[in-house]
């Protein structure tokens, strides 16, 4: 595994948890 990779990936999905949490969190505080 090239760690190269790996860390391109891991920071487009903490993108990602952060968008798909963004909605949860609003929802919750609303």
């Amino acid at each position: 595994r090239n760690p190269r990779t790996g860390a391109k990936l891991n920071v487009p999905a903490k993108k990602v948890v952060k968008f798909k949490a963004a909605p949860a969190l609003t929802k919750g505080l609303k």
